[in-house]
């Protein structure tokens, strides 16, 4: 294949995110101002501290964000994000 026929791709800017349901005030779990207690079995614990050193990130902000995930939808949790 000749490398002056592939196309290059250009950034693409992406809209702001639609508030479909309105604001849910999940700025705060972003900010890390909340508190939020989980209790975890052993197994779920070691679990979790495996997910989070493979992603490298916190295990708060990863059951943050699963949380809000579960319960609201991953398009509220891009809002959220994008708020930051």
């Amino acid at each position: 294949m000749w490398p002056f026929s592939h196309k290059q791709k250009k950034a693409q800017v992406l809209p702001a995110m639609t508030d479909l349901i309105g604001d849910r005030e999940l700025k705060q779990l972003s900010e890390n101002t909340t508190v939020l207690r989980v209790w975890l079995p052993e197994a779920g614990r070691t679990a979790l501290d495996e997910i989070v050193e493979r992603a490298g990130i916190v295990a708060a902000k990863y059951i943050r964000e699963f949380f809000v995930i579960y319960l609201y939808g991953m398009h509220e949790l891009l809002r959220m994000q994008a708020i930051i």
